[in-house]
């Protein structure tokens, strides 16, 4: 049996097409090393390629068992716990009775977001993630092309900022997350770039989305980059040094923000520190949050109170209102459970590139779902941050289903030897 035959017995065990490659590579690597050694001890050619092949084994066994360490795997914690969030993600569109909105119409629309949601899913996990990772430059690249184009030629407008439609594709600031983050998932672990190309890199991206203006993306985005970079393999003098000039940077530019605040937002402010001396005004909605947490007792509040954007910016506090405390509980739990699943598939995983996507991933998921249920405990000023998956939105609902795409495709692969991430 040559190398070649015996190479093309082991892989025919093996399902995966993505795993024969590396496999064969590997096998390939180990037999013409000890090829070597044998013909170092005075054999023929032909005897030591026999004798090299011999020391691997039953081919068909070591096919069936290499079949078994490279089988992809499917989470299935994690895909039960989003068919458990999909059905309660109906829960805020039950009790829609006030403006414009139809419950009928935003369950038949949620039931197509929800399909479009599976389809990314399941198409983010068959991607191999680890392909992604000599393209970081490129998925920059893209997500400021998306920002610049936000800023420069918008075509829509809502509520001051900018969109761009064509036909059913409408792209915002958010639409360039996913791919800045799988840019800085890679820029963190090649490093290849210093510290202070990092940061203009970092800041270049922030400009269109202060521009925009979309402070709601630019908290999350600046969230995800921080976690990411704690997070990577910087000496700790580096990430002293960086994140102390993020922070004098960033802390400028909040300063400026401020101080050239539109009075309307000095007053959504002054609403949040204090509701009841703008009860009428910018604190409105603190108060009613307040009220509709306080009167929802464990089982739902006796009398329903009308919440705008319930479906929404506020659809927690929705669920905790109309349903009780504790089917809210159970909804942030299950939610929270999420999060930690995703935090522990990262300790278990050896790729670097892997393990910083789920990272980002699982900070852009996490940051929403913390700041969304500190809005409803008024802890928070009130911006308008989704509940993933929850709320009402088919851009939210694509960002997150990204995220759990992504953490599936690395678990999915798991198993592969460290030597195969390149």
């Amino acid at each position: 049996m040559t190398i070649s035959d015996f190479l093309n017995t082991v892989t025919s065990y093996i399902r995966s097409n993505e795993a024969k490659t590396h496999v064969r590579k590997e096998l390939k690597q180990h037999i013409e090393h000890a090829k070597k050694a044998w013909l170092q001890k005075g054999y023929t050619e032909a005897e030591a390629e026999q004798k090299a092949i011999e020391e691997m084994g039953s081919a068909s066994q070591l096919g069936k068992s290499l079949n078994k360490i490279h089988k992809p795997k499917w989470d299935w914690l994690l895909i039960s716990l989003m068919v458990v969030i999909f059905l309660f993600s109906f829960l805020p569109l039950l009790n829609i009775s006030y403006g414009y909105y139809n419950s009928s119409e935003l369950i038949e629309k949620k039931v197509f977001h929800i399909l479009i949601g599976i389809v990314l899913i399941f198409v983010f996990m068959l991607i191999d993630y680890r392909k992604l990772l000599r393209f970081d430059l490129y998925f920059y690249a893209v997500g400021m092309a998306i920002l610049i184009l936000l800023l420069l030629f918008p075509n829509q407008f809502v509520n001051g900022q900018a969109f761009f439609a064509i036909g059913p594709i409408v792209m915002q600031v958010w639409t360039a997350i996913p791919f800045l983050l799988i840019a800085w998932a890679g820029f963190f672990t090649r490093k290849q770039r210093s510290i202070w190309q990092l940061l203009a890199l970092f800041f270049i991206s922030c400009y269109p989305i202060l521009a925009n203006p979309d402070l709601e993306a630019l908290l999350i985005y600046g969230i995800v980059v921080a976690v990411l970079f704690l997070c990577s393999t910087y000496t700790k003098k580096q990430k002293i040094v960086l994140f102390s000039s993020f922070l004098f940077i960033g802390g400028g530019l909040l300063t400026i923000s401020i101080s050239q605040a539109a009075p309307y937002q000095l007053d959504r402010l002054n609403g949040f520190l204090s509701p009841e001396k703008n009860a009428d005004g910018s604190g409105y909605y603190y108060l009613l949050l307040e009220r509709a947490i306080s009167e929802a007792g464990w089982f739902g509040a006796n009398e329903v109170l009308v919440i705008p954007e319930s479906h929404t910016n506020f659809a927690f506090v929705q669920i905790v209102h109309v349903y009780g405390l504790v089917v809210g509980l159970i909804v942030a739990s299950i939610l929270l459970i999420v999060a930690i699943r995703s935090i522990w598939i990262a300790r278990s995983i050896q790729n670097p590139f892997g393990k910083m996507l789920i990272i980002g991933g699982v900070t852009l998921y996490g940051s929403q779902l913390m700041y969304a249920i500190l809005i409803a405990l008024g802890f928070v000023p009130i911006i308008v941050i989704p509940i993933p998956f929850i709320s009402y939105g088919m851009m939210p609902f694509i960002i997150n289903a990204f995220v759990i795409g992504i953490i599936l495709s690395v678990y999915r692969r798991k198993n592969y030897p460290k030597s195969q991430f390149t």
